[in-house]
């Protein structure tokens, strides 16, 4: 049986210990939290990131609202630190619908984050900041038809700047390539994508024929040398459907509000 991977969100200030609150509630499975609200000057904050940081941690989530510029200063040590742990990191930055200066800030960012994602402040009230993590987590968390090895998520996620989500939940006829094409027309620039994951989820009745179908439809919107790594889950609550979950990784030269 292969290791448990251990994952952790960190929630950046008031809002990233809110969002963590908010985690808690829901069936988030194996994952720690912490929240870092220090404002100490870098060396010390690194020093009680280290501290806060089991040296068991695989990959960390950073969840941090970009419009407040403190703790900006506090993700940047953050980030440079699990950078230097070794420690998979993906920051979940959130900005505000009328944000301003949003490229500078992106920009700014990508100084220390590895890899990220932006998202509004209407899609993190509409739980899509949970959704992203559990994309990734229940992959790793869940045993299913096939199942995907932490070292091929890091290998897709590790220095893969700018990430998007996709995501299609179809019922009825002709659902798995319908639930494919919806999460395609998420991304619109997946064909510029360096890297795929796609994950893939029905019930007992799903077949490896519908998941094949989706696999090559996807395949076939992505370019030639794009890697493509996919997993299936099995999820008994759900009927005549199917849920398809894309992370298309290195969009970094691709438009993000």
């Amino acid at each position: 049986m292969a290791e448990p991977v251990n994952f952790r969100v960190i929630g950046i200030g008031e809002f990233g210990k809110n969002a963590i609150n908010k985690m808690k509630d829901s069936d988030l499975k194996e994952v720690e939290y912490s929240v870092i609200d220090d404002n100490s000057n870098p060396n010390i904050l690194k020093a009680n990131i280290v501290t806060a940081l089991p040296v068991s941690t695989d990959m960390v989530f950073v969840v941090v609202n970009i419009e407040e510029e403190i703790n900006m200063n506090i993700f940047s040590v953050v980030a440079e630190t699990t950078k230097e742990m070794d420690i998979l990191t993906v920051a979940l930055m959130v900005k505000s619908t009328s944000s301003y200066n949003i490229d500078k800030k992106i920009e700014k960012l990508k100084e220390s984050a590895e890899s990220f994602m932006v998202m509004s402040e209407d899609e993190f009230v509409n739980e899509n900041l949970l959704q992203r993590i559990k994309s990734i987590t229940d992959l790793i968390n869940i045993q299913g038809l096939i199942n995907i090895e932490f070292a091929e998520i890091k290998q897709i996620l590790k220095n893969s700047g700018l990430i998007q989500t996709g995501f299609g939940h179809v019922l009825g006829e002709g659902k798995e390539l319908k639930a494919a094409k919806s999460a395609l027309n998420s991304i619109p620039d997946i064909n510029n994508a360096n890297g795929v994951i796609v994950n893939i989820t029905g019930n007992q009745n799903m077949t490896l024929y519908e998941v094949s179908d989706i696999v090559n439809e996807i395949s076939d919107a992505t370019k030639d040398n794009s890697q493509m790594i996919i997993g299936t889950l099995v999820d008994e609550d759900l009927q005549d459907e199917i849920k398809v979950t894309l992370i298309a990784t290195g969009l970094d030269n691709e438009k993000v509000i």
